[in-house]
């Protein structure tokens, strides 16, 4: 028999309640306990549930649901937002992260892009926000200052000052940019070349 003093039983505790909610996103609901000398322990994670302590979804700040997690786990290990006690992943609907959500009047506001879709809006991709992502119609417009209607050389040279770099000025292509000004871009820029529709 191993015992342990009432300090090293909490800490234990309140380690295997932090490994039990991270593996809960994995579906694995053994964690070991304790190493002590070369045994290991392996217990079901709801021993240290206290008896009677519901459970229930979790939606994380990514979007994605974890099942079978308690209010306080939820809350403090992952970050997330409880959905109720009883409740689970099938039923609760997690909403997705914002993102940068570009109109056809080349405003731009965070949103889930759901919700950018039914306003009649483009969803600029996940990690976008309106502080960095370039709403416009012309996008290939792309010098600094007031666009000017057309695509032309000041573009290109534009394009060209910040070939190879992470700038968001003239990363055009794909549709809000992929993090690089490169070919992609300069093809995209060239096949808008002219007066902007």
């Amino acid at each position: 028999m191993i015992r342990f003093s009432t300090t090293t039983a909490h800490t234990l505790i309140r380690s295997c309640r932090t490994s039990r909610a991270l593996l809960a996103q994995q579906s694995i609901w053994l964690i070991a306990v304790s190493v002590v000398g070369s045994l290991i322990l392996f217990v079901p994670a709801s021993v240290f549930d206290p008896p009677g302590e519901a459970t229930g979804a979790c939606c994380l700040p990514t979007g994605q649901c974890v099942d079978n997690t308690t209010s306080i786990d939820c809350t403090e290990l992952l970050a997330g937002t409880y959905q109720g006690d009883g409740s689970n992943c099938f039923t609760s609907l997690c909403p997705l992260p914002d993102e940068a959500c570009c109109f056809p009047d080349d405003t731009c506001q965070n949103l889930d892009p759901d919700a950018c879709f039914l306003l009649g809006g483009q969803p600029m991709g996940a990690g976008t926000d309106c502080i960095t992502q370039i709403c416009a119609t012309c996008p290939a417009d792309c010098a600094a200052g007031t666009p000017d209607g057309n695509v032309n050389v000041t573009d290109l040279l534009a394009l060209l000052a910040n070939w190879g770099g992470t700038p968001v000025l003239c990363d055009i292509a794909p549709p809000g940019g992929d993090g690089t000004v490169n070919v992609t871009d300069l093809l995209a820029l060239l096949a808008a070349w002219g007066a902007c529709p």
